[in-house]
């Protein structure tokens, strides 16, 4: 396996045109009616993890173009500048940028991450005991399940959300709760917990911030927070009657009233984008449960073809070095047939030469 500049350049292309296939899909509602929203994510966090590996591999096929590629090519590849004589290109100059820009950002986003933790841990108990019974009784539903902690917060202005993989807490503002609203709070950030949402997360903030010159990786990271939202309501309204449901919806309208500013580390249980919001309640009440096989065929097949031609093939350049015309034969229909003719004079050499 190694890392080239081809190998980024075809990731960063074909992945491209997969996000956007996947973008204007999620915008519609009629095809979360024809296709399983896990199918949905699952193909996001796939394509999203793909950036990780922008390699080639032993069994990758070199397809050579010499039309469009090699001008790229040659422009990331053009001299610079000269450091104690020695050309130095374009593609190291951003790369070195790259990485330097990458560890910054990751940087930036450790600290955030702790001094989240530190705010979250000055922060006191929840000392009501119905609400601490409440989800002590919720949690127990999960096999192996973890000590959850109930933080109550100051700031009314921030809804509910879920944070912390090691040591999980739920944050509370401190404001009046009715027990229905508390029960689908908790639920919701207890699927997030145990399905690994609060992992998913991070990766992709993680991802983003290696290719935080990639335009699509933050419309891709996005899409599937969106999801992950999606997903958590489809199994906590699961077995749940229509009038449930609606309750549901409203519990999210009404949290979602609320102002606050997103984290890196936690999630909300109601989204503070307006169309997002209503797409989560649009899907939530619709009715439409059977998914068409035909369609969960055809978005597998593209998924796959896409990724099968990422993987398995590779876009590079014909790329011929300055002054070698003067060094090489180029061969064309109008020499072909002295090269044929040189061939069987090899041949027949070789032939009386075994006679001899």
């Amino acid at each position: 396996m190694k890392l080239t500049l081809a190998t980024v350049l075809n990731t960063t292309v074909v992945l491209g045109m997969c996000v956007s296939f996947l973008t204007l899909l999620l915008n519609r509602i009629k095809w979360y009616e024809k296709l399983p929203v896990r199918i949905i994510l699952a193909a996001c966090i796939a394509v999203m993890f793909r950036f990780l590996m922008p390699l080639e591999f032993p069994f990758t096929i070199s397809v050579y173009i010499s039309e469009i590629w090699p001008h790229i090519y040659l422009f990331f590849r053009r001299p610079v500048c000269m450091i104690f004589d020695t050309s130095v290109f374009l593609y190291q100059i951003l790369l070195v940028l790259w990485i330097l820009i990458s560890l910054l950002l990751l940087l930036r986003l450790f600290w955030e991450n702790v001094c989240l933790k530190r705010r979250i841990s000055l922060l006191p108990d929840q000392n009501d005991l119905p609400v601490i019974s409440l989800l002590h009784e919720l949690n127990q539903q999960y096999n192996h399940s973890r000590n959850i902690r109930i933080a109550v917060s100051s700031d009314k202005n921030l809804p509910p959300y879920i944070t912390g993989i090691r040591h999980p807490a739920i944050v509370l503002p401190d404001i009046e709760w009715n027990y229905q609203d508390l029960s689908f709070i908790f639920e919701h950030e207890l699927i997030h917990f145990y399905r690994y949402h609060l992992h998913i997360k991070i990766a992709c903030e993680i991802i983003s911030i290696l290719y935080f010159w990639n335009p699509f990786v933050y419309i891709l990271k996005k899409e599937i927070f969106k999801l992950l939202e999606i997903v958590t309501d489809s199994i906590v309204t699961t077995g749940m009657s229509d009038e449930k449901k609606i309750a549901y919806a409203e519990s999210m309208l009404n949290i979602s009233r609320i102002q606050y500013l997103s984290s890196k580390s936690g999630i909300f249980f109601a989204s503070h984008h307006e169309s997002g919001l209503r797409q989560r309640i649009q899907i939530l009440l619709c009715n439409k449960k059977h998914k068409k096989k035909s369609f969960i065929c055809l978005f597998s097949i593209f998924i796959l073809t896409m990724f099968l031609l990422n993987f398995g093939f590779v876009f590079e350049s014909v790329y011929l070095p300055p002054g070698i015309e003067s060094t090489t034969i180029n061969i064309n229909s109008q020499n072909k047939v002295l090269v044929n003719i040189y061939n069987l004079y090899e041949e027949l050499k070789k032939s009386l030469s075994l006679c001899a």
